[in-house]
């Protein structure tokens, strides 16, 4: 037996937001089948009947005319009730409300408190699937057990659809889901029209999505004359606001197409509201494109800019292998967005690596941009509470690609180790390369070879049974290049104790450190500890 209006209201998720029934109060006890999450006005073909309309209020903010309009329509397409969320402070839209919902003829609710959807909906989700509402309606006119769109023996594809909001399915499992349904390719676009993501159903991926941008907003005028497509669309809002649209860039032979559309668009919504910055989707989309094409095991690198270029990444002269440690991939989203710079990216090994574009193979050439990405790094990290200690974010950069696919793989690997062989003395900024770190890299190569571990621990071996003290001056003495001003604020010692350590570590060693040879003995062995550190090899 499905769940009243009633029923739903004392749903403790709904209860929360302190719920007010404005009008048609004669009609709670209608069944609901579903919960609807909705602002757009034409809902022809999009209800089945007994759906409760869950909104932001949008329709509110118009003449009453307008608003009872809205609430006919409701009615017209078979809708339960309409459950409204706390409305915008626009003068006059709570009036508007009451006014139309004195006449209206189903149950208008108003959640006079904020509630958090998320919960909201998948309390209400599990309720009617626990019982039974779902499958409580026979299917709709044409599909059968045998017709378009059965599943397993008739099962109803919206509920199907329906049923991964409860389960908290991922983004690319709603749009798999829906394009196996449909029998037809699923894009997942943003507002740009740049692709999110794809559920290709059989269509090559290079086909499906070359000049996605040009042609979706084609599909979205009523399609492209030349091509004579016809495009089925299903926009989504997220916190009240524009975020996408699903699209089918086909006309789908199922009968409920459009419905099985909206009803994933709206799921993908509920998916999003676990994010807690709208810009967060988009830079998973980015680091979807860069994951993609770094999964290819021969990328066609014109399949790969196809797929690039229609996530919003541009065509470039060159491309420029990027690393980045010590700051999250958002942040190096962010730092890149704010200083204007395309960037595809993803997480790897500890690190963020990725791609942008380049003017020409010489690095000179890039240099504008790698300082203007690295600025905006810089300081997005210094705000950042991770990063309150001397932790600096390491950008490092590879050399220049001419294929995207190079770049995102080899060159990609190139640029973490030129990061993971940066210490805080090889730079005087966030931006490293390889010129900055090859005697770095060579001591961690060296790592495993007896010789130098030998010369390693000799040459510290006295120091080190002095205590850490003394090794920590020494080294700060070698990173200053000898400056006892800066040693003494480095160690927090008066410069008098900063001699006197200076002296003992003399003779410790046996020799003066105004001699080169010491003076670079012992600095390469404290190096390659440091270098040997970092990489796990540990210390022999």
């Amino acid at each position: 037996m499905m769940p009243s209006i009633a029923d739903v209201l004392r749903v403790p998720a709904v209860a929360a937001g302190e719920p007010e029934v404005l009008g048609g109060a004669t009609g709670l006890g209608a069944p609901v089948r579903w919960l609807h999450t909705t602002d757009g006005t034409d809902l022809a073909g999009l209800l089945r009947g007994g759906e409760l309309i869950l909104t932001a209020g949008e329709r509110w903010t118009g003449s009453l005319a307008d608003a009872v309009a809205y609430l006919d329509n409701l009615v017209e397409n078979g809708a339960s009730g309409v459950l409204v969320s706390p409305l915008t402070e626009r003068a006059g839209a709570k009036e508007v409300l009451r006014a139309a919902a004195r006449t209206a003829r189903l149950p208008v609710v108003l959640l006079r408190d904020r509630v958090a959807f998320v919960e909201l909906t998948e309390a209400v989700h599990r309720m009617l699937l626990a019982s039974g509402s779902a499958a409580d309606t026979a299917p709709a006119p044409g599909v059968g057990a045998s017709g378009a769109g059965a599943v397993g023996g008739g099962v109803d594809p919206l509920r199907l659809i329906e049923q991964l909001s409860v389960v908290n399915a991922d983004p690319a499992e709603v749009l798999r889901r829906t394009a196996e349904l449909l029998l037809a390719p699923v894009v997942h676009e943003d507002l740009q029209q740049r692709v999110v993501d794809a559920a290709c159903a059989g269509v090559p991926e290079p086909r499906l999505l070359a000049n996605w941008t040009r042609r979706s907003r084609l599909g979205a005028a009523g399609g492209d004359p030349a091509s004579g497509e016809r495009w089925l669309r299903a926009p989504y809002r997220e916190r009240g606001e524009a975020a996408g649209a699903l699209v089918v860039p086909a006309a789908p032979a199922h009968p409920l197409a459009a419905a099985i559309l909206e009803r994933a668009a709206q799921v993908l919504a509920h998916c999003h509201e676990n994010v807690d910055r709208p810009s967060a989707v988009r830079h998973r989309a980015l680091a979807a494109v860069s994951r993609e094409l770094a999964a290819r095991p021969r990328p066609d690198d014109a399949d790969a800019l196809v797929r690039a270029e229609a996530g919003g990444f541009p065509r470039a002269a060159s491309y420029l292998p990027i690393a980045v440690r010590g700051a999250a991939l958002d942040a190096v989203f962010d730092a890149a967005a704010s200083a204007s710079v395309p960037l595809v990216a993803r997480e790897h090994a500890g690190a963020v690596v990725g791609v942008i574009g380049a003017p020409g193979p010489r690095l000179a050439e890039s240099r504008p941009v790698l300082d203007a990405l690295a600025a905006a790094l810089g300081s997005a990290a210094a705000g950042a509470a991770e990063l309150r200690s001397a932790a600096r974010p390491v950008l490092a950069v590879g050399p220049a690609e001419e294929e995207l696919g190079a770049a995102n793989t080899a060159g990609a690997a190139e640029a973490l180790a030129i990061a993971e062989a940066a210490g805080p003395e090889t730079r005087s900024g966030p931006l490293v390369t390889a010129a900055d770190v090859r005697l770095r890299r060579l001591l961690r190569e060296l790592g495993d070879d007896p010789r130098i571990q030998s010369f390693v621990a000799e040459s510290l071996a006295e120091l080190r049974a002095e205590g850490e003290d003394h090794l920590r001056v020494l080294r700060a003495y070698l990173e200053t290049n000898g400056n006892i001003a800066e040693v003494a604020r480095a160690v927090y010692l008066s410069r008098p104790s900063v001699y006197a350590r200076l002296r003992r570590i003399e003779a410790v060693l046996g020799t003066e450190l105004s001699s080169v040879d010491t003076r670079m003995g012992v600095h390469l062995a404290l190096l390659a500890e440091e270098c040997w550190d970092s990489s796990g090899h540990g210390r022999p």
